[in-house]
């Protein structure tokens, strides 16, 4: 039987679920998330059907104007410890940057990414990558009629031997690029500040499920690989130790002592000592068959790999060892255990396959340049001779127990009496004291998880709020540092969705949109984005794909960059009425930033003077709001000169657009002047607007005859410059 997860902890990571997904939910609905894609995209983009989930991460596809197809992703509450959500993401941004310049593995393209405080809708650290179409290996080859991942039995050999060869290829590119030390992955793109011990699946898994730190000092490094898997081996003596539930009874508090303390003995014995010392290699905890995209149900290609999360610097023997996922599950779950000593039926399977996996691993190094020594496949070979996969297994995960395959394995392998002398020899009282001590934490645990039950059914009948019922749920220790950021979303220079992101979510985990939007063309669905920034607007005249904005600045006489930067849209919008009954044509420039969430949008009527100078459209604004801002409905007052730069292609963009904003800018400008001479011929019914021009304080006979109105006065507080 498998160690549970503190049942404890299970109920408090559901209700932070909960409310999670409430957020979620109401940013969908509320037009907020598709808004900020837009920002991050720098083009209009709608979500498309609804929000994927897998096991540590939720994405939603999007679809932006241009017709291209993204994942936008984040850590799932309740599944990924909050304190490590951030390092999660920023060390898988690396290993995709890494793997897209070092290697032709087909990782998806990370257009931009965030921690926690970069992200506006308070939903936690993103990425927003493209989306790879295909089908979703462990879906389709999975067995449906059990709930576990193993692969269908009617699979023919050709193609999983096609599968294990792509596969072969992948782990060779992986193992040619070399590390000096064991840790967590260097980080020159997101800049994050990583401690050396890695961020595991196993230390991330005791952490959240079992709440026990079991990192130790996480700027001590590993000297050696024996060190390191001594250290691994420790982590599962501490989950049995720090765990409340982590025993069923005094007999088993005793049994579980002596078995992981016998594997702590034993681990730095498996060290193959020709890579002791290094190189070390990249090691990806969860990366297996279930992480292929394929091109179809019949074409067994592998178009992408996706779900890179848990990636370090590990240690050469573990990263060419004999694989957990030939059967595309983990031969630590509870479906292997050994009963009454025989291995589960599961066992001939996976070691056919194995003899399959090495044999394809020899062919595609030895066709590979720069392998003539088999390097990889020696090393998983030596694997398999000196037991040692059997061991890498029971290391790479927590949770274990002694009837597992693995341990089966391992303990037939090295041979009963050596693993009887791997035990520690402790007297008949200490080992009674660490049951006492094991059976009063289990009566804890259930004591505290009965009166959590009883709020959850307090919860359900209305009669205690989700968020009191949190505040009284059992805290949790943390030693370790945030990051915070102030830097808004990281762009990805052009050099995951969840593997088991492929299925959609129940409608009780997060809700679909209401009401499935209909297909619309690029027009409307930019003109959808626009209008949350400025619902006056009535139509798009044209779209420039890339436009920078410049300032110019008084003290230099030269131009600097504004910050703004993307797709520019000039808009026309519903016309002002003036006093007169005049009709004033209303037009905007208005460019949606890539770079941060600080639109730009230039009213024309607010600008004096529009012409072409060099390469830039450049704007003279009058003294009202010009600038960028986050609405697009507020700006800086000020007096300002605006450059935009357009890319020219060989359809004369650059020109066609600015003859179009001149043209918009002159007809409002021609009408706005109208008016203004009309206002100050004294045309204007004084009555209609003198009351509002006299303060308590106007001397008798000031008026608003004659007077040359504001653009402040006429328009009042109007959608950006």
């Amino acid at each position: 039987m498998a160690l549970d997860v503190d049942r404890r902890l299970d109920l408090v990571q559901e209700m932070q679920k909960e409310l999670w997904l409430d957020r979620l939910n109401a940013a969908r609905r509320d037009g907020r998330m598709e808004a900020w894609l837009s920002t991050l995209r720098g083009l209009p983009c709608q979500l498309d059907g609804g929000g994927m989930n897998g096991s540590y991460n939720l994405c939603q596809k999007a679809i932006s104007s241009d017709g291209a197809a993204w994942i936008l992703r984040f850590n799932r509450v309740g599944a990924v410890h909050p304190e490590y959500a951030d390092e999660k993401v920023a060390v898988e941004v690396e290993m995709l940057t890494l793997i897209r310049e070092r290697t032709t593995i087909p990782v998806p393209t990370v257009h931009a990414w965030g921690l926690a405080a970069d992200n506006p809708l308070g939903l936690g650290p993103f990425m927003l990558m493209e989306f790879i179409e295909g089908v979703c290996a462990k879906d389709f080859l999975r067995d449906t009629t059990t709930d576990t991942r193993i692969l269908r039995e009617d699979i023919g050999d050709g193609d999983i031997e096609s599968l294990f060869r792509q596969f072969a290829g992948f782990q060779l590119q992986l193992f040619a690029l070399d590390f000096d030390r064991i840790g967590s992955l260097p980080t020159p793109k997101t800049g994050f500040p990583v401690p050396i011990r890695p961020l595991t699946w196993k230390t991330h898994s005791i952490l959240q499920n079992g709440g026990v730190d079991t990192f130790g000092d996480r700027e001590e490094g590993f000297g050696s690989t024996g060190e390191y898997l001594k250290y691994l081996a420790g982590q599962d003596c501490e989950q049995v130790a720090g765990q409340l539930n982590s025993v069923s009874g005094p007999f088993g508090a005793k049994s579980d002592y002596a078995t992981f303390n016998a594997l702590r003995n034993l681990a730095p014995s498996m060290v193959n000592e020709k890579y002791d010392r290094g190189p070390f290699k990249l090691i990806c905890d969860d990366l297996g068959l279930a992480n292929l995209i394929l091109r179809g149900e019949d074409d067994m290609t592998v178009v992408g790999v996706v779900d890179l999360e848990w990636s370090y610097v590990g240690p050469a023997q573990m990263a060419a060892s004999a694989p957990w996922w030939l059967v595309q599950d983990r031969p630590t779950n509870e479906d292997w255990e050994c009963k009454n000593d025989e291995p589960p039926s599961l066992a001939s399977r996976y070691f056919r396959y194995l003899d399959l996996y090495k044999r394809v691993l020899r062919e595609e190094e030895e066709r590979r340049a720069g392998h003539g020594a088999k390097e990889f496949s020696s090393l998983v070979q030596w694997s398999e001779d000196s037991g040692a996969m059997w061991l890498h297994m029971l290391l790479s995960g927590g949770f274990n127990r002694e009837e597992t395959f693995p341990f089966h394995q391992l303990r037939r392998h090295i041979g009963a009496d050596k693993w009887a002398g791997l035990q520690p020899h402790l007297d008949k009282g200490e080992m009674d004291a660490f049951a006492r001590q094991k059976v009063l934490q289990l009566e804890q645990h259930d004591a505290e998880e009965d009166e959590m039950l009883k709020d959850k059914e307090r919860v359900e009948s209305g009669e205690l709020s989700r968020l009191a019922k949190m505040s009284r749920s059992t805290p949790r220790k943390s030693r370790h540092r945030q990051h915070a950021s102030n830097s808004g979303p990281r762009q990805i220079p052009a050099s995951d969705y969840e593997s088991d992101a492929a299925q959609y979510m129940e409608n009780r985990e997060m809700a679909v949109p209401p009401n499935p939007h209909p297909p619309r063309d690029n027009t409307e669905l930019s003109l959808r984005v626009l209008r949350r920034y400025q619902p006056s607007v009535r139509s798009i005249i044209a779209i420039a794909a890339n436009a920078v904005a410049y300032n110019f600045l008084e003290a230099t006489q030269g131009w600097e960059k504004h910050g703004a930067e993307g797709t520019m849209f000039i808009c026309e919008h519903e016309p002002i009425v003036a006093p007169t009954g005049q009709i004033l044509p209303r037009a905007s420039v208005f460019v949606l930033n890539r770079r941060s969430m600080d639109n730009l949008a230039i009213d024309l009527l607010n600008v004096t003077d529009c012409e072409v100078v060099g390469e830039l459209i450049v704007f003279r604004l009058d003294d009202v709001a010009a600038g960028a801002n986050k609405q697009g409905e507020e700006g800086s007052a000020g007096k300002k000169i605006i450059g935009l730069w357009l890319h020219a292609d060989e359809s004369n963009t650059r020109e066609v657009h600015a003859s179009l904003i001149t043209g918009a800018w002159q007809q409002g400008r021609q009408a706005l002047d109208a008016y203004i001479q009309a206002a100050t011929a004294g045309v204007l019914d004084n009555a209609a607007y003198a009351p509002e021009q006299q303060g308590p304080g106007a001397a008798p006979g000031d008026s608003g005859a004659g007077k040359r109105l504001s653009m402040s006065e006429l328009f009042g507080p109007k959608n950006g410059a």
